[in-house]
C-alpha cells in the first residue's frame, strides 16, 4: 500500500522518499513482559481481577488471598504497582471474611477502587461491596445485601448516573440472574430480581458508553449456551436470540464496543472442536468477527477487551501452548500480539483489560508460580512508554485522517520517518528535512500504530491511535 504524505512547507526544501508497505518480523522489543515480580502476592491468588486508576494509569489487582479460609476461599487483598514493585493497598486480608468471586472496579465518580465479592464460607456466602476511602477499606451500605446465598458477583459503574451495580446469581432462587444497583444509601433492585429463564452461570456485567447495562451468561435454560440480556429502563430483555451459542461454552469472554454500544462475546465453539469463536451484535443478530477456529487447539478461558477508540483485543488459552495468548482484530483478520503462549504456567483466573494508555495487560493466577498472582503487558518498542522528549509533536491523537508530525523544536537536520502497525507491518517510511510533516492516514484500518524517527543522534518512538 502507498501512503499519500502532504509536506508543509517552512524553510527548508523537502527530500521525500516513499516506499511501499511491507512486512517484517515484529521487533524484539514488542514482548510480553512481567510488571514487577511474577508470583508476587504472599500466597495463591484465587479470582484475580485487574483494574486501573483512572487518574494516574497505575494497575490495581484484587484477589482471594489462599490457603487461609475455608476451601478455594481465603480473605480479600487488593494490591497495586508503585511504579517498581507491588504494594498493598490498605490491610491485606481486609474482608475478613473468606471470599470468592471478587470483581474491582473504580468509581468515576471519586476515582477510588471498589471490590464486589461473596463472603462468607459453603453456603452462607452473601453479595458484598467496600470501597477504599484513602485510609481503609469500608462496607459500602449496609454490608451483605443479597436476599441469600450469592455466586459469581460481578461490579461495574454506570459511566452516566456514576452508580455502582452488581450482578450475582442468586442461589436460593433457583441460581437465577440478579442485579442492584447502590442508590447512595441502599442496595436495590434493577429491574425485576430474578430475571433469567433458568440458572445463570459466569455472570457478567458491563456499560454501554450511552449508560445501558448488559449480562452475559451461560443459561442452562438454554442447554448451557450463552444468553446476553441489557435493561431497557423497565425490563431486562434478551439481546438476539437467547442461548445463541449453539454449543455449551466455558467461560465466554464479554466485552462492549465503545464505538457503537453493542455487546461482544469470545465462546469456544463446540461445533468446531472447541475453537475460539467472537460474535458481535449487529443490531438484529449475533454474527462473526474474523474467521471462526483460528486457534489450534481447544480454547478456554477467554477475555474480550477494548482500546479507548474501539479497536478489539481477545485473550484466551489455546491447549496446544503452555500459556495465555491474545490477539487483535485488524478489521479482516485476527493478528497474534506478542508471541502465544506468552505466560510462564497456567493462567488461572485471568483478567484481561487495556490500560487508559491502551496498552495490553493481563492478571492471572499463576500456576507457573505456585498459584501466586502475576501481572503481564504487552511491552511496546522502547521509549514508547518513556516521558515524551521534547521536539516532537504528534497530533491529533487519536487521529481520522491527517496525522501532523511536528519537528521545529527538534535539534536536527534529517530524519528517517517510519509508521508501522502492531505486527511490524510497515505502514509509511521516508526521508524528510522538513519541520513539519503531515501524513494522510484515511487509508488505515482502525487500531494503533507506532511513530519511528531516527536522526544522526536520537531515536524517537510515539504510539498513535487511528479512528
Amino acid at each position: 500500500m502507498k501512503t499519500a504524505i502532504f509536506i508543509v512547507w517552512l524553510v527548508l526544501p523537502i527530500v521525500v522518499f516513499s516506499q511501499q508497505s511491507s512486512y517484517k518480523s515484529p521487533s524484539s522489543d514488542n514482548t510480553w513482559q512481567n510488571v514487577g515480580n511474577s508470583g508476587f502476592s504472599q500466597e495463591g491468588a484465587y479470582y484475580t481481577s485487574l483494574a486501573f486508576n483512572p487518574a494516574d494509569g497505575q494497575p490495581f489487582v484484587a484477589f482471594a488471598d489462599i490457603p487461609v479460609g475455608c476451601g478455594t476461599r481465603g480473605p480479600g487483598v487488593v494490591m497495586r504497582f508503585d511504579g517498581s514493585r507491588w504494594v498493598n493497598v490498605g490491610i491485606a486480608g481486609f474482608t475478613i471474611d473468606s471470599i470468592g468471586y471478587t470483581s474491582l472496579a473504580f468509581s468515576p465518580v471519586d476515582n477510588m477502587p471498589y471490590v464486589a465479592f461473596a463472603a462468607g464460607c459453603s453456603g452462607t456466602v452473601q453479595a458484598k461491596v467496600m470501597k477504599y476511602d484513602g485510609s481503609n477499606w469500608v462496607n459500602v451500605g449496609n454490608g451483605s445485601f443479597s436476599p441469600g446465598p450469592a455466586a459469581y458477583t460481578s461490579l461495574a459503574f454506570n459511566p452516566v448516573s456514576g452508580q455502582a451495580y452488581v450482578a450475582f446469581m442468586d442461589v436460593i432462587n433457583s441460581n437465577k440472574a440478579s442485579v442492584m444497583k447502590f442508590d447512595g444509601a441502599n442496595w436495590v433492585y434493577v429491574g425485576s430480581p430474578d430475571f433469567s429463564s433458568g440458572e445463570s452461570l459466569d455472570l457478567r456485567i458491563a456499560f454501554s458508553p450511552s449508560g445501558t447495562p448488559f449480562v452475559v451468561y451461560q443459561d442452562f435454560w438454554n442447554t448451557g449456551d450463552v444468553t446476553v440480556m441489557k435493561f431497557d429502563g423497565t425490563d431486562w430483555v434478551n439481546v438476539g436470540s437467547p442461548g445463541f451459542t449453539s454449543g455449551q461454552t466455558d467461560e465466554a469472554g464479554f466485552g462492549i464496543s465503545p464505538l457503537d454500544g453493542q455487546p461482544y462475546v469470545a465462546i469456544d465453539d463446540a461445533a468446531n472442536y472447541h475453537q475460539i469463536k467472537v460474535m458481535k451484535f449487529d443490531g438484529t443478530n449475533w454474527t462473526s468477527v474474523g474467521d471462526p477456529g483460528s486457534t489450534l487447539g481447544w480454547a478456554t478461558r477467554m477475555g474480550v477487551a477494548f482500546s479507548s477508540f474501539g479497536q478489539l483485543y481477545i485473550s484466551y488459552w489455546d491447549s496446544s501452548f503452555p500459556g495465555i495468548c491474545v490477539k487483535t482484530f485488524d478489521g479482516t483478520n485476527w493478528i497474534s500480539v506478542g508471541n502465544a503462549g506468552f505466560s510462564e504456567g497456567y493462567p488461572d483466573y485471568p483478567s484481561f483489560l487495556l490500560s487508559p494508555s491502551d496498552t495490553p495487560y493481563l492478571a492471572y493466577m499463576d500456576e507457573g508460580n505456585s498459584g501466586r498472582a502475576t501481572v503481564m503487558k504487552y511491552d511496546f518498542p522502547t521509549g514508547l512508554n518513556e516521558p515524551r522528549e521534547s521536539g516532537l509533536s504528534l497530533y491529533p491523537n487519536p487521529v481520522t485522517t491527517n496525522l501532523t508530525i511536528d519537528f521545529r523544536d527538534l535539534d536536527c537536520t534529517g530524519k528517517d520517518i517510519e509508521v508501522c502497525d502492531l505486527q511490524g507491518k510497515i505502514m509509511f517510511a521516508a526521508y524528510s528535512s522538513e519541520y513539519k510533516v503531515i501524513l494522510n492516514t484515511a487509508a488505515y484500518p482502525a487500531g494503533l500504530y507506532i511513530l519511528k524517527v531516527k536522526t544522526e543522534n536520537s531515536s524517537i518512538a510515539r504510539k498513535f491511535g487511528k479512528n
